[in-house]
Parts: structure tokens; C-alpha cells; sequence
């Protein structure tokens, strides 16, 4: 009965090592830029396009056969360029799963367990640069840091529980904070990471001064409260009346304070859509005037208003 048993097991090890593809023989994988990671890996079988497989109820079967599929995935940008390597166990992703630009350098390597994401990962630059580096918990990144070309930080991101997040991002120096902002991880697109802006965005200056609190409910701004600093000290407060910043549409009410001070300037509020009015102090605080507009005008200086918004925007986006 032993001298079976070690019999089977040399049968199925000949096996492996006849049947079994190592991929330093597949000649076109030679130009991808992490070629000698995967040169010694050995497979039982290569599909050469996705269009060799087909997935069923989730699980992945080369054409023709009924057992879920074992063996590497190539896939290519018009039947050419290789854009993917990926590696399956019994019809599920299992293990590296590499994605590459034209050119053949690597884009994104990330590690599979029965189809999701977990653990480390990396994303790199067209170049070869480092851009991320990400941790993953069952398919959803709850940490990362992000890198400009030049190998300075430009971000971070924490979890805060499921698929919200905070993402720190940095001024040009890497050092400087310049703003923090409350998302939602948004993986509705295959492949790609986007994020809807919901809740608190503060935007910071280099001497780590506010410049602005915005605030979003699923990527709008609508009926929410929205703040511009100047040297630190609010300076604007309103409630949006659009979705876009830039449009300075304003609902309810708006306040502007003096520079530096807490003390109120003009407060109006919104009496009928379009008509306002507005009471206008001296910085003492004595009451100077009270006015309607029928479209609301502040009768000082936007401009720095205008500035201090498409400012924030900017280093939020």
C-alpha cells in the first residue's frame, strides 16, 4: 500500500512537470517591466485573450470546458498590447493580478483571495515611479499613500468604516498639509477607484491657516453651510444655493465678518427667493443700515470672495 502511494505521487508530480508551463517560455511576457517576478512561475494553462474564457455565476471557465478554470489570464488592448495578467484557482482570482500600461510597464499589483482584493498593493507611474502604495481589507482600500512623479507625498487616505474615508492631501512640498476631505469610496466602475464628496472639506494655506470649510452630501453643495477664511479668521458664511461653488449662488443666509475679527459686517437673509435683506454694521458693532436687494449684491468687495472659493476649489480637486 506504501509503495502505491509513493507510486501515485511520482505519477502526479511527472505530470505536473510535463503538463505544467513555465512562463519564462512565453516569449511575449519578456518585455513587461516586472518580467523577472514572473519568469519562474509555472501554470497548467494560459488563456491568450479573455475572449478564451467565459464567467458563469461568478466563475471564471476556459471555452469548451465544464471545470472552472485553473491557469493564467492574458489580456490585451486590441488583441495586442498586454494589459493584464492574471492568475485563477478553480475559476476564481487567486494570487498576483497585475495590470500594465501600453508600454509594458506595471500599473497596478495587487494580491487575490477568492476574488477580492487583500493586503498589500502598488500603483506606479507611466515611468516606472512609484504613484501608491495601498493595504486592502475584503476588496475596499482602508489605507494608502500616494506620490507625486517627483517622489513627494501628494496624499493619503484612512478608512474611517466601510467606504468612508479621509484624504489628507499635501502641498507640492510634501511637508505642508493643504486639505482634508470627508469621501465615499465609489468601486461602481471596474477597475478604477473613484470618490464622492460627502461630509466636511477644510482646505489649509502653507502656514496651516483654514481657507475653507465646504461641506457635501453626495458630491453636492446644495442647502449646505459653506465657510471662506482670510488669514485664518472666517470671513464668509453662507448657504449654497447650487452644486458648483464657483456659481456663488447663495440661499437662507449669508454673513460677512471683518478681517480678523468676529465682529459681523453684513448679515442678510433670504425673505422670498431672490429678495434679500441685509443689515449692515460698523466694526465697533453699531448698527449702521438696513436695505433690500432684490437679486443679493453685497455692496463691498466680493472679489476676494470669488478668489478665496475657486482657491479652495483647487486644492480640493
Amino acid at each position: 500500500m506504501k509503495f502505491k502511494r509513493i507510486i501515485t505521487v511520482l505519477l502526479l508530480l511527472l505530470h505536473f512537470s510535463i503538463f505544467g508551463i513555465k512562463l519564462s517560455k512565453v516569449e511575449e511576457l519578456k518585455r513587461l517591466s516586472n518580467y523577472e517576478e514572473l519568469k519562474n512561475i509555472e501554470v497548467l494553462t494560459i488563456l491568450k485573450s479573455n475572449k478564451d474564457g467565459e464567467r458563469k455565476n461568478g466563475i471564471v471557465y476556459e471555452n469548451g470546458k465544464e471545470e472552472p478554470f485553473t491557469g493564467m489570464l492574458i489580456t490585451r488592448k486590441n488583441g495586442i498590447n498586454i494589459t493584464g495578467i492574471y492568475f485563477y484557482e478553480k475559476g476564481k482570482l487567486q494570487g498576483d493580478y497585475n495590470n500594465y500600461y501600453e508600454n509594458g510597464q506595471l500599473k497596478l499589483k495587487v494580491k487575490k483571495i477568492n476574488d477580492k482584493t487583500e493586503g498589500k498593493g502598488v500603483v506606479y507611474h507611466e515611468d516606472g515611479k512609484l504613484e501608491e502604495e495601498r493595504v486592502y481589507k475584503n476588496g475596499v482600500v482602508i489605507e494608502s499613500t500616494s506620490y507625486r512623479k517627483n517622489g513627494k507625498l501628494w496624499r493619503t487616505l484612512k478608512s474611517t468604516g466601510g467606504l468612508r474615508a479621509i484624504i489628507t492631501g499635501y502641498y507640492e512640498d510634501g511637508i505642508h498639509k493643504n486639505s482634508e476631505m470627508s469621501v465615499i469610496q465609489d468601486y461602481s466602475k471596474k477597475g478604477e477607484i473613484n470618490y464622492i464628496m460627502d461630509g466636511e472639506s477644510i482646505a489649509y494655506d502653507k502656514k496651516g491657516q483654514v481657507l475653507g470649510i465646504i461641506n457635501y452630501k453626495d458630491n453636492k453643495t446644495t442647502g449646505l453651510k459653506q465657510q471662506a477664511f482670510k488669514n485664518g479668521k472666517l470671513k464668509y458664511e453662507y448657504i449654497s444655493a447650487s452644486d458648483k461653488l464657483e456659481d456663488l449662488k447663495m440661499q437662507d443666509y449669508y454673513i460677512e465678518y471683518f478681517d480678523n475679527s468676529e465682529q459681523i459686517k453684513l448679515n442678510c437673509n433670504e425673505l422670498s427667493k431672490g429678495n434679500w435683506r441685509c443689515k449692515e454694521y460698523s466694526k465697533n458693532g453699531n448698527f449702521k443700515r438696513e436695505f433690500d436687494s432684490p437679486t443679493f449684491r453685497s455692496p463691498n468687495d466680493w472679489s476676494f470672495g470669488i478668489n478665496a472659493l475657486l482657491g479652495i476649489i483647487n486644492i480640493l480637486f
